[in-house]
């Protein structure tokens, strides 16, 4: 074993030859997997195979761990600032979740067409979204539709807070909670 080795995967070594014969140990190279003979090659990562392996293995692959605290208001989960092998202290655990790709009054285009946006009223319970046109309401799922970004200049219906509006190229600071993508009649309608 090099001083490269030790210093990379030193608690992992610790923990497993602190185990009885044929304990297994997590590795990744290109998915996890268990062992009973690992290299402790550079290239590969491993993971304490213990009850908190799950855990381990997600703070490896770069997402957060949070522990279920409480305080006046009520239990909430709050991010762990830890590494791998370190111990784990808390009662509850859990992987942090992914934020949605969308969210509800997003704006969005579809993928295949550059020039109708649609605001996002309602995500459904089986993931797809819900949008209003002016002609009505359309249901799409998440792959067809990206994000509408402005660009500077693209023509954009502005409402202001009086509920009057008007229709001018896009500029970096507008508050974008008032702006309202064109469409082809420059129609303005609210999700």
């Amino acid at each position: 074993m090099t001083r490269e080795q030790w210093n990379k995967h030193k608690e992992a070594i610790q923990w497993f030859y602190e185990q009885p014969r044929g304990a297994e140990i997590y590795y990744k190279y290109d998915e996890w997997c268990l062992t009973a003979t690992p290299s402790w090659s550079t290239d590969s990562k491993y993971a304490i195979n213990d009850e908190y392996a799950e855990f381990r293995k997600a703070i490896i692959d770069g997402k957060q761990v949070q522990f279920e605290t409480c305080d006046g208001n009520g239990p909430y989960w709050k991010t762990l600032d830890i590494k791998p092998n370190d111990k784990f202290m808390f009662d509850k655990y859990r992987i942090k979740p992914d934020e949605p790709q969308f969210k509800v009054g997003d704006w969005v285009m579809f993928k295949n067409n550059d020039c109708t946006y649609y605001k996002i009223a309602e995500i459904t319970s089986d993931g797809r979204l819900r949008y209003k046109y002016v002609g009505g309401w359309g249901i799409c799922s998440p792959s067809d539709i990206e994000l509408w970004k402005p660009t500077e200049g693209e023509l954009i219906v502005y409402r202001y807070n009086t509920g009057s509006y008007s229709i001018e190229p896009y500029r970096p600071i507008m508050n974008l909670t008032h702006v309202h993508p064109s469409v082809y009649d420059f129609s303005i309608y609210d999700a």
